[in-house]
């Protein structure tokens, strides 16, 4: 650590905003239905389980996904399709 005093250092603010876990089903720009349990196609990741949907204030719908490579993302609605 530095030699500064602690009220030398800047202070700044930060606010956390947790999405809305929605129970479903939503339907994507192009119209498909999706659900918790629904199996889902992600052009790099291949096919997953949708686990979770959640609403975030600034991006939108976005899945939680576990693949079956082993991977699990967060990826928004209009990203994969219905397997």
């Amino acid at each position: 650590m530095s030699n500064e005093k602690k009220s030398d250092r800047p202070r700044f603010d930060m606010e956390i905003k947790l999405p809305l876990i929605v129970p479903g089903p939503v339907k994507s720009s192009s119209g498909t239905s999706f659900s918790v349990g629904d199996t889902v196609h992600h052009p790099g990741h291949g096919k997953g389980q949708l686990i979770r949907i959640a609403d975030y204030e600034d991006v939108g719908i976005c899945f939680y996904i576990e693949f079956e490579n082993g991977d699990n993302e967060i990826i928004g609605i209009d990203f994969v399709s219905k397997a």
